[in-house]
């Protein structure tokens, strides 16, 4: 499986709950509200929404450790 690039969606969408179609690439609709996201979603003929806030800012991620003795 190859990963998505959403890079266009943390710059176009910062803060807001975004719905993509079955590809995971295409947004359909977008709003401060999850509810309506996926309730225009809906009317534009999508069945199972696939819904992803974006944050704010992209912050790096590094992995984190457990130290068990």
């Amino acid at each position: 499986m190859k990963p998505t690039d959403w890079t266009h969606v943390f710059k176009n969408y910062p803060g807001m709950w975004v719905v993509f179609k079955e590809d995971q690439k295409t947004v359909v609709s977008a709003s401060k509200s999850a509810k309506k996201a996926v309730d225009e979603a809906k009317k534009l003929g999508v069945k199972i929404p696939f819904l992803f806030k974006v944050p704010v800012e992209s912050l790096p991620y590094v992995g984190g450790f457990s130290s068990i003795e």
